[in-house]
């Protein structure tokens, strides 16, 4: 049965991972539970093994990790992507478990003040923030420089909020092997985008969100369903909106 269970994980890595290469940032990741211990190497090993398998193949045909036609997707890292991943995590996080968000001191409150305040001015573009489909269709011409500086200093504070709770809450798990590889897994999963050059999109991380879950169970009130019914229709409109551009 743990054989099973090991090309199981294996299938479904595989299967991510074709379906979005930001997912190969598992593989090292895996090396906890080898270094932990809860996991046997032979058993790591066979998943590791059907990994390759399964999703091997593409990277193969493709002679490297992008299709020939699209190098330039992997021509150089963009460490502005991390910033805009950290925002995204942050607002997701928002929805899903507030509290997971709440200032653990005013130190913590300090800090995503000024880190919120550096990302809104390092940020080159306000007038493109995100969602801008949407805003353009609620607010019209008046999505400008302003705009764009609010809702970046917002997001960048969250994106602060999520990366101080998230280690702090992690490094007191250290000793659960389990939260520590999902743990790893998330962030390394976070910082991906950071190896997409030619732009950043709010898919990366959608497709974290299942990681997220694992890390920070959702929060339990009844207000969950509420929150999630205003997330989900938030996602909706801004699809719609952006596809009617």
């Amino acid at each position: 049965m743990p054989a099973v269970w090991a090309v199981s994980a294996g299938i479904c890595l595989g299967l991510a991972i074709l379906g979005r290469q930001t997912y190969l940032i598992a593989l090292p990741a895996f090396l906890v539970l080898f270094f932990l211990g809860p996991v046997k190497p032979r058993l790591l090993a066979l998943s590791l093994l059907t990994t390759g398998v399964v999703s091997g193949w593409l990277f193969y045909i493709w002679g490297g990790l992008v299709p020939p036609s699209q190098a330039k997707v992997n021509s150089g890292l963009q460490p502005e992507h991390l910033l805009y991943s950290l925002a995204y995590v942050g607002s997701a996080t928002a929805f899903i478990s507030p509290r997971w968000l709440c200032p653990k001191d005013w130190k913590t409150s300090v800090i995503a003040a000024a880190s919120g305040t550096i990302v809104a001015v390092s940020i080159r573009d306000h007038g493109d923030p995100p969602a801008r489909s949407l805003l353009l269709k609620l607010l019209g011409d008046e999505v400008g420089y302003t705009c764009g500086m609010i809702i970046f200093a917002l997001m960048g504070a969250l994106g602060a909020l999520w990366i101080l709770n998230t280690c702090t809450v992690l490094w007191s798990r250290s000793d659960d092997p389990f939260q520590v590889f999902a743990g790893v897994l998330l962030l390394s999963l976070v910082m991906a985008p950071v190896m997409v050059s030619h732009l950043f999109s709010s898919r990366y991380v959608v497709g974290l969100l299942g990681v997220l879950i694992l890390v920070l169970p959702p929060q339990r009130s009844s207000l969950l369903a509420v929150r999630i019914l205003i997330g989900s229709a938030l996602g909706a409109a801004i699809l719609w909106s952006y596809y009617q551009t």
